[in-house]
């Protein structure tokens, strides 16, 4: 908490002549940590960290543009897919698989731009990211639906075990 009220002070010392980029990589740091803090919360004060979080994140995407910013897009992106998928723990039904969905969306667009060689952390985090939203994907879909997203979280996984070694 102690850490994001640190971000949110930061960000109201940035006048209209502030520099957009330094804005948004606070927003950037605001989203981490307010994400770090839902962590530690349950119920109505989780959810409420998660919303920040997303709109923080959604907004640096307004100034990192993927064809200019690329690295830092793709960190919005995995923000944001984490978020969606704790998100998801506070829904039911339809609601949850939305989150599931926005989830991989925003994973794989993470993964459009980052690679074992750039980023390698990230893009380790966003697979296992994918490969565990696919399984509760999976859960919350019956018979026969729930194969396609086994099958895409064994994917996942597989491409993070490649870069995985024992030492």
């Amino acid at each position: 908490e102690e850490a994001a009220a640190a971000f949110r002070a930061a960000l109201e010392l940035f006048g209209p002549d502030a520099e957009p980029l330094d804005r948004a990589t606070t927003l950037q740091s605001l989203a981490g940590a307010l994400q770090a803090s839902a962590e530690l919360q349950s119920g109505r004060d989780a959810w409420e960290l998660l919303l920040e979080a997303e709109a923080a994140w959604a907004d640096s995407l307004t100034v990192f543009r993927r064809d200019a910013h690329f690295e830092e897009w793709a960190i919005a992106q995995s923000g944001l897919g984490a978020v969606w998928s704790r998100k998801a723990d506070h829904m039911e039904g339809e609601e949850r698989l939305m989150c599931y969905r926005q989830a991989v969306q925003a994973c794989r667009g993470a993964l459009k731009f980052l690679s074992p060689e750039r980023l390698p952390s990230l893009w380790l985090q966003n697979q296992g990211r994918l490969g565990k939203v696919f399984i509760e994907m999976a859960g919350e879909l019956e018979g026969a639906a729930g194969v396609e997203p086994l099958e895409e979280s064994i994917k996942a996984f597989e491409l993070g075990l490649q870069i995985c070694t024992r030492e």
